[in-house]
């Protein structure tokens, strides 16, 4: 790869990185702490829908198709999907930040 296209890729993500920190959101936080893990969410998804849950975990993929994104998260415990609707979303993160 061309040292031009790396240096245009690490600019843009700290471009991104700046505008997290702009929205209050610190995306290396020292600390963090979850309620459940992915395998949780799975077995008792029925008791969990519309209730509000931390994972921490590897974003293994995410994926934008219009105004859906698609994510996939991964922990110890397994693994999960997660679909967020931009109209759904604060108005300061349908700006392309995350």
């Amino acid at each position: 790869m061309a040292e031009s296209t790396l240096n245009r890729i690490r600019g843009q993500r700290i471009e991104k990185l700046e505008r997290l920190r702009a929205l209050g959101i610190e995306p290396y936080p020292s600390r963090s702490s979850r309620s459940h893990v992915c395998g949780e969410i799975e077995a008792a998804f029925d008791d969990l829908e519309g209730k509000r849950v931390t994972i921490n975990g590897r974003l293994m993929f995410m994926r934008r198709q219009g105004a859906l994104t698609f994510s996939q998260i991964q922990d110890e415990s397994g693994r999960i999907q997660a679909a967020l609707q931009r109209d759904a979303m604060p108005e300061q993160a349908q700006d392309g930040c995350l």
